[in-house]
């Protein structure tokens, strides 16, 4: 298999993943702002905010508290994404210049890169607050983007 691939299906893997990590914060969002009040679903989202992932699966040490995950997926992403850039001979000089974003493929990079730069955002604040406005913008600019990665595949 060539790293080319290995980086597309690497890459596909992790946008899986944190779509499903997306979903699963508004899923929760949903569920404990219908079930509980406003002060008891925010300590409830705390708590699974600090809970060590994955559980029982690693020893103790190697978990990591769930924004880590959402952090370790997106790091694969930019490098996946950067090493498919790459193979696809997009350029450093390319990109500075700005002579990449005046061609369709750039122009739809350009979007795309700046709702990954508002994803990075939200996730800076998930970490330290779930606000649920922030949650749910996450899961809709995690749409957008997969919708803008699809269309630079065409």
């Amino acid at each position: 298999m060539s790293w080319y691939l290995l980086s597309v299906y690497l890459h596909i893997l992790a946008t899986v993943f944190w779509i499903g990590y997306a979903l699963f914060w508004t899923i929760m969002i949903g569920s404990l702002r219908k079930s509980f009040d406003a002060k008891e679903s925010s300590r409830l989202l705390d708590l699974v905010n600090q809970a060590p992932w994955p559980p029982e699966l690693l020893p103790a040490p190697y978990r990591v508290k769930f924004p880590g995950v959402g952090w370790a997926t997106l790091f694969i992403l930019v490098v996946t994404g950067t090493s498919i850039l790459y193979f696809q001979s997009v350029t450093a000089d390319q990109v500075i210049s700005g002579e990449l974003f005046f061609r369709p493929f750039g122009c739809t990079l350009a979007i795309k890169l700046i709702f990954v730069l508002a994803l990075l955002i939200c996730q800076f604040v998930l970490s330290y607050r779930l606000a649920p406005g922030v949650i749910y913008l996450n899961a809709g600019l995690s749409l957008v983007v997969v919708s803008l990665s699809t269309r630079l595949v065409h």
